[in-house]
């Protein structure tokens, strides 16, 4: 998944829920996975020497990953690291002020950008707070989205000081710059945990499939 970090493009993770319908809670790119249960096999009308060959190779398969933890643990971690990520990500309400007198923004931009300052500040206040849980933040991350999604209609208006600010967010020596930068370098920690966490999942997956074939070569065994 491209990181999305460009300020201008995909500051929220949950950018990619803002085009769904409203009254169908989007999937989070970083929070839900696809389906990782065990899948129901009819294992009863199998042979038993290809039951034996199928659990062989699915312990195989689980021996050879690294163990990844419990789950549980791991939602933390992932948890965590994504309020990390957002205390520099929303940190944007500190350099907007900046930005305005570095860009030379006209007064209706620059009333633009301190209206969605101040929106911003009203999501943070208002819901951060509740994000405890995985599922809490989901909807702090949409709103957050939303805010990000109005600034960059916004900018869309003014090519040069879009172009000036891209400039800037390769430069870690602009106040711009170090953001991106340090965006970068927490994204990457999101997805970390994330990969920490799916790879949980997948190994739960592995080992209650592992399972339900040895209850059935059990009570093949005990008729």
């Amino acid at each position: 998944m491209p990181a999305p970090l460009r300020l201008l493009a995909c500051a929220p993770l949950f950018a990619a829920a803002l085009g769904a319908r409203a009254e169908v809670e989007p999937e989070h790119p970083m929070i839900d996975f696809a389906a990782l249960e065990a899948p129901a096999e009819a294992l009863d009308g199998l042979p038993t020497p290809e039951l034996q060959s199928r659990r062989g190779t699915l312990a195989a398969a689980l021996a050879a990953q690294e163990p990844a933890g419990a789950a549980a643990e791991l939602e933390r971690a992932l948890l965590a690291a994504l309020l990390r990520y957002d205390d520099e990500r929303v940190r944007i309400v500190e350099l907007i002020p900046g930005m305005i007198e570095r860009y030379g923004a006209d007064a209706e931009l620059g009333e633009d950008l301190m209206n969605f300052r101040a929106t911003l500040r009203g999501v943070i206040d208002e819901l951060r707070p509740e994000v405890v849980s995985l599922q809490t933040y989901k909807p702090y991350d949409f709103r957050v989205g939303v805010s990000y999604m109005s600034l960059m209609a916004t900018l869309q208006q003014y090519p040069e000081v879009r172009a000036r600010m891209r400039a800037d967010q390769a430069d870690p020596a602009t106040a711009v710059g170090a953001h991106q930068e340090q965006l970068s370098q927490r994204y990457a920690g999101v997805e970390r945990a994330r990969d920490a966490l799916e790879r949980s999942h997948q190994q739960a997956g592995l080992r209650a499939r592992i399972a339900r074939i040895e209850a059935e070569l059990r009570r093949r065994q005990a008729l």
